[in-house]
């Protein structure tokens, strides 16, 4: 019995003579990797994004707690973001650094659903370079 594959829309009509040969071999052709999935490559792009969105949460609580520690410490002036200096004057450190980076967390994660990996990657940079990176230059040179 012969199984016939599905030929998404996208592919063109000398694309099906390739999707014929391929069922015939049992392999599919190189041109229609793309219409059938690579799913070894897919899946390393699933863990590279979830390993991306993992750094920036894990860095997001990072800087939340260097931050609060600096803040308790030197009082509102150690943190660099004048609108989280006056909800720290006007709340505490703990619920705006909570409320900061419980919602930080949560566009990343609507970054990640709606695929958004690159500008999801740029921002754990930028996070490493302006945000962790100076906190750990500088409790680098404290010790």
């Amino acid at each position: 019995m012969h199984v016939r594959r599905f030929t998404p829309p996208d592919v063109r009509a000398s694309q099906t003579k390739d999707l014929r040969r391929a069922d015939k071999l049992g392999l599919p052709p190189a041109k229609t990797r793309s219409a059938y999935g690579n799913a070894p490559a897919v899946q390393r792009a699933v863990r590279v994004s979830r390993l991306v969105l993992t750094v920036f949460v894990v860095l997001q609580i990072a800087d939340g707690l260097i931050t609060f520690g600096a803040v308790q410490a030197f009082g509102p002036s150690a943190e660099g973001n004048p609108v989280l200096q006056t909800w720290i004057q006007l709340l505490g450190p703990g619920v705006t650094l909570l409320a900061a980076k419980t919602f930080a967390c949560g566009a990343a994660a609507l970054l990640y659903s709606a695929g958004h990996n690159k500008t999801l990657a740029a921002l754990t940079t930028l996070l490493i370079c302006l945000g962790v990176g100076p906190w750990l230059a500088l409790l680098g040179t404290l010790s």
